[in-house]
């Protein structure tokens, strides 16, 4: 048998690792600085969350932002045109 330390994961183990999903799909809300409103519209979200959230990763203005996508955890990710990932 092996040691506890050295026994593959079952799945009660990685259960506390997996997030939880809070919108069924990624979905696209900034293409090439343009905010895609519908896309915010059908997540119930609005342009001041996404402004708040762009602020928080350091982008001034969805202007500066090549690609950004509410994934399916709430988070939202961002390439800005500068090619920095936040």
């Amino acid at each position: 048998m092996l040691k506890e330390q050295k026994a593959p994961a079952t799945k009660g183990d990685i259960s506390t690792v997996m997030t939880k999903k809070v919108f069924p799909i990624a979905t696209q809300v900034i293409s090439d600085g343009q905010v895609i409103e519908k896309n915010l519209e059908k997540l119930n979200l609005d342009k001041d969350w996404l402004n708040k959230r762009l602020q928080q990763v350091g982008v001034q203005s969805s202007q500066n932002v090549f690609f950004a996508e509410v994934q399916q955890d709430g988070s939202l990710y961002v390439d800005s045109k500068d090619n920095l990932l936040h």
